[in-house]
Order: structure tokens, then sequence, then C-alpha cells
């Protein structure tokens, strides 16, 4: 059983005449160093170390440590004899490639555990990478250190003393910090070892609920074998008629409105380029200055959801005049849910395995990591289905969730619209934020339940005593007790 108890936290620098790694105990200020230069000869020590780190398969925490620390020492592990120059000489190799799975070393062949802050938390995503140094500015350190000397300069003593070995050190406690803030994430992987093996430990949240949905719904499900080998099944698209995948339950008064549903109904999405099995569905043109006035706010579509908001405002709420936010429960996983929606490779069994999570998470406390993977779970499948690579991919149901999901908000906002006193702040993807008059309030919410029967989906909801509003991506809300 893998714990924190003893884990460590690393880092590695490379120089043509220098590698140095540091590393210091997660939940103590025991550290070391060890070097490998022209200066220094720790291979023997640092050999010792690797063996005691296999023997008792000690967790080792990092940032891109999979990608990058962790080739490197796992090379120097196989060849205890790696002078510093064939250690930088395996550095420039990995900087030289382009095909990261080609020197991929897989869990299995590991001595001992790794767990990659860089993927834990998804930054090898390409939206959404960031680097240490970004890091240590976000979590307000009181330094910020790059290297003192470029990288590829051939070091002096004095340079590893004075330069690199405190920079590497450095790095190690900037990496600890944020891997004590990622502890409750780090624990959640731990208790899906026994589920899904090693891997778990790198999983961003996204690929654990992809995992934990394929597993319940089986190999025989999600892949065929029929050619021999094992592939996956997918539903790719080269036209998606937005006409076909807008419930046809889904009507407005509002001509605004009733304008923009006119328009996507009249779209077709398509591959750049026919001819390539790989191109992805053209969207954005399709999205762009795509906005209906309503209610006094600007509301701004596109494949991600329907945002609107008023701009750089202060509201209050006392006796006479309320604030309340309203969000969709589940809104994605919800609408597969009850308009019985599937990736269509996937079908029938998709829809009654996926249709069992909202209940069986109940079954489980808040808090706990059933309950967790389960609502990750639920938003896995949506979240891979416009992914090539995935079990899940069927970018047309993919596209059915979003677009409805912003068409059935929308009719909640112009529902509410038509009670008086009834000011919209802001619409944002799955809530509305609104502010009312105390003796509306009944009136507003009769009409929530109107459109929860009919659209079968539930609304949550809470009051905020203060508001500051720049824009729908920027405020700052103080709750209220109801």
């Amino acid at each position: 059983m893998i714990t924190l108890d003893a884990a460590i936290v690393y880092d590695v620098e490379c120089f043509p005449n220098c590698f140095t790694l540091s590393m210091e105990m997660l939940h103590s200020d025991v550290c070391a160093t060890w070097e490998i230069s022209e200066f220094r000869d720790d291979r023997q020590l640092l050999r010792e170390w690797f063996n005691y780190l296999q023997a008792t398969q000690t967790p080792m925490i990092g940032f891109n440590n999979v990608g990058y620390d962790y080739l490197i020492i796992h090379y120097l592990y196989h060849n205890p004899q790696a002078t510093y120059s064939d250690i930088y000489a395996k550095n420039q190799e990995l900087f030289a490639s382009t095909d990261r799975f080609g020197h991929m070393i897989w869990d299995r062949d590991r001595f001992a555990p790794q767990i990659d802050l860089f993927k834990v938390h998804h930054f090898d995503n390409r939206a959404k990478t960031t680097s240490l140094k970004a890091l240590q500015v976000n979590m307000r350190s009181p330094t910020v250190v790059d290297s003192p000397i470029p990288f590829g300069s051939q070091l002096t003593a004095d340079q590893v003393e004075t330069g690199i070995i405190p920079y590497n050190k450095h790095d190690v406690k900037e990496t600890k910090r944020f891997a004590h803030y990622s502890l409750p994430a780090i624990n959640f992987r731990l208790g899906l070892i026994d589920q899904f093996g090693l891997e778990a430990l790198n999983y961003n949240d996204t690929k654990i609920g992809e995992k934990m949905l394929e597993q319940r719904l089986g190999d025989d499900v999600c892949y065929d074998r029929s050619s021999g080998r094992k592939q996956k099944r997918q539903s790719p698209r080269y036209r998606i008629a937005l006409d076909e995948i807008i419930f046809p339950y889904i009507k407005f008064n509002n001509p605004e409105f009733q304008r923009v549903l006119e328009y996507m109904r009249s779209q077709v999405l398509t591959p750049d380029d026919l001819d390539d099995p790989d191109a992805e569905i053209k969207t954005k043109g399709v999205f762009t200055n795509l906005i209906a006035n309503v209610g006094g706010l600007d509301f701004y579509f596109g494949t991600g959801g329907v945002h609107a908001s008023v701009s750089a405002q202060r509201f209050v709420a006392d006796d006479e005049w309320l604030i309340r936010d309203i969000d969709v429960e589940g809104l994605y996983p919800n609408i597969a849910i009850v308009n019985r929606l599937a990736p269509e490779h996937l079908g029938d069994a998709f829809i009654a395995e996926y249709g069992k999570i909202p209940t069986e998470r109940k079954t489980h406390k808040k808090g706990t990591y059933q309950n967790a993977a389960l609502k990750l779970a639920a938003n896995g499948a949506w979240g891979k289905s416009n992914n090539k690579y995935s079990v899940f991919y069927d970018p047309r149901y993919a596209m059915t969730i979003p677009i409805n999901g912003q068409l059935m908000l929308c009719m909640l906002a112009e529902w509410l619209t038509a009670v008086p006193t009834l000011q919209m702040i802001q619409v944002n993807t799955d809530g509305i934020t609104y502010r009312i008059h105390a003796t509306m309030l009944d009136h507003a919410k009769a009409i929530e339940k109107q459109w929860e029967a009919y659209t079968c989906l539930t609304l949550e909801s809470c009051f905020y005593s203060r508001l500051w509003i720049r824009d729908v991506n920027n405020y700052i809300a103080e709750y209220r007790d109801e």
C-alpha cells in the first residue's frame, strides 16, 4: 500500500559538465543534494538512495517529472556508471525529441512510484499549461528564482556551489509547497490505485472520469476485437446538422432568441477537410458574433455555452430587494440522462450505465473518494466525447449537449424576464443571477418550477447579500443565509 508518510519531493538540473538532484521530505525538513560533475562524484551514494526508494516503493513527487526528471534518473538508475557528459547527452536527446511517447517510462517499469503535479492538475493540456515559475507567482512566493546561469553553459565549481545548487533547492521547496496544496488531489488518487493501478496517480480529473465510466461499461462495449486487434469503438462525424440535434421542445417567444434558434437550426458543422479522417468538426465560424439582446443584456452564444452579464456594477441586498443565484444541477450529465443521449457506438449500454451514476453517487458521503470519482465519471463522458483518442468519441454527442444546454437556459431567462421587478445580472453556462423585489420572489420560483417540469432538470439556488461584478468571469459574491 502506497502512503505519503515518507514521500519525497525532487528536481534535477542538467548542464554539460554537471548534474544535480535535490530532494526534500514531504512531511519534514530533511533534505539532500547529490552532484555528478567534474568537481564531485556522488554516483555511488545516489545509486544507494535509488535502491532504497525502489525497495521501499517511496513515492517521488515532482513537477513534470514523468515527462523529464524521472526520465533522467531512470537512465542513471540503469546506467550507474554514466558520466555527467552521458547524462547531459540524455538531456539533449529528450529536448530534441518530438515524440513524447517514445521516451515514456510507464509506471510498471519505474523503480519508484512517481506523482507528477503537472499531470495531476492537467497542466499538460495545451490550453492550461503552466510553468513552475508561474505557479510561484500565483502562490505568492517570497522569491521567484530563475536559473542564474544560462542552460547549456560550462560551469565552474563556484557556479555549481553558489548558483545551480541553491536554484535546484529552491525549485524543490516551491514544488513541495505546491504538493501540500495538492494533497487532497493526491490522496484522492491514492484511493483509486486498487481500481486503476499506479497510473491513476497521474490521471487528471477528466481522465479519471473517463476511465471509471469505461471500466463500468466493459471492454466488450468500448472495444472491437473483430480484426484481431483491440480497437476503440468510436463515431467519427463529417457532418453535423444542428437542426437534427436541437431538441424539438425548445421554443421561444422573444424575437431575439427566436432569431438565434432559427440561425442555429440552419447551420451544418463540417470538418475543414473532408478528405482528412482526423479532421475536427469546424465550429468557431458558426458562433462568431452570435449575440442576442434580451432583458437588457447581450447574450453571447458559443460551443461552450451562453454568457451574458452587466458591466462593472455593485448590488446590495436588503429586506426588500434580493439577489438570487440559480444553477442547474449537473447540467451536462443530466441533459444526457433525461434525454437518453449517448455516443452512438455505445448506445443503450451507455444510457443504462450512465443513468445509474447520480443515484449511486448519493449513496456515498460528500468528501469521500467514491463520491468524487462518480462525479468525475458523470462529467468525463462529455469531456472526452470530442477527443479522437477516446472510446467516447462522437462529435455529434459532444455538440448536442452544450448547444441544447444554452438554449434551455435561454428559455429559463426568457420566462424569468416576464416577472415584474426582476433584473438579470448574469447568465453563465449553467446558471442565472438576478435581482428581484421580495414580493415577486414566489412568482419567480413558480416559473423555475415550471421550467424544471418542462426540461426534467433540477435547479439549485442561493442568495447573495452583496455582489461586485466586472463581467461574467470576474465577480465577488457574499452569501446570505436564507
